[in-house]
């Protein structure tokens, strides 16, 4: 059974473990941001800033993505690539909401994407 499982590109994988690592290191220095806009049990709603929020409102939703397409990569299986997919839509509907939400909640909010640099 195991004979008709095609070999994996060891390039591709090694390419999808450091994409990984990077993306996982993004997803968590950008929820440190948002946990310090937080301060002293504060519950006041403040605009995200530093790191790659200077650019896109959903930081973290990038960096998940980009853990996802690691994922793809290292197993380079289409039903992985299929849940991504998925996974990557959501998030960009997310990150839409989100810049939805700071432009009613707050008057004046800063020209930055929803999800990708300079694109959405």
């Amino acid at each position: 059974m195991s004979l008709n499982v095609p070999e994996s590109n060891s390039k591709l994988a090694l390419l999808g473990v450091v994409m990984f690592t990077v993306g996982e290191y993004t997803n968590f220095y950008h929820h440190l941001l948002l946990r310090n806009l937080r301060k002293n049990e504060s519950k006041e709603y403040k605009i995200p800033s530093g790191g790659l929020f200077e650019y896109v409102w959903c930081p973290h939703y990038l960096s998940e993505i980009i853990s996802f397409v690691a994922m793809v990569l290292v197993t380079q299986h289409i039903l992985i690539l299929i849940l991504q997919l998925g996974s990557a839509g959501y998030l960009a509907t997310r990150a839409y909401n989100t810049k939805k939400w700071y432009s009613d909640k707050f008057d004046v909010i800063p020209s930055r994407a929803c999800l990708i640099p300079y694109i959405f």
